[in-house]
């Protein structure tokens, strides 16, 4: 009997409609929908609506310095204001740099080894 009221989609009965080809299809009915006055519901196909009033222009975009920018940087290579710890690779920095850090591990040294003998 419920073959004569319902459509059968995978085993399960539904009140919706066949489309012909085997499918179910629910017709969806809006109230105080009319020619007249028609609803439109978001993201459901149907005629466009009406066009609605163009919106205020805005304010230009200001582009400051450093607001935009693409570089391509190389692997381990870092672009930054604040360079946060482990973000600098040794083999990345200059030789005065390396000097320097010899130098002040060479100081480190002396003064482990001064204390040593202390």
């Amino acid at each position: 009997m419920a073959e004569q009221f319902l459509n059968e989609s995978n085993g399960v009965f539904t009140s919706a409609e066949n489309d012909g080809t085997g499918k179910p299809v629910t017709a969806v009915y809006l109230k105080n929908n009319s020619e007249e006055n028609p609803l439109y519901i978001k993201g459901m196909q149907g005629e466009p609506g009406p066009k609605g009033d163009k919106g205020d222009k805005g304010d230009p975009a200001v582009i400051e310095e450093k607001s935009i920018t693409h570089e391509m940087l190389g692997d381990n290579i870092v672009r930054s204001n604040n360079i946060g710890t482990g973000s600098v690779l040794l083999v990345n920095l200059n030789s005065e740099v390396k000097a320097k850090f010899d130098d002040l591990q060479k100081q480190i040294d002396e003064l482990k080894g001064g204390q040593a003998s202390n």
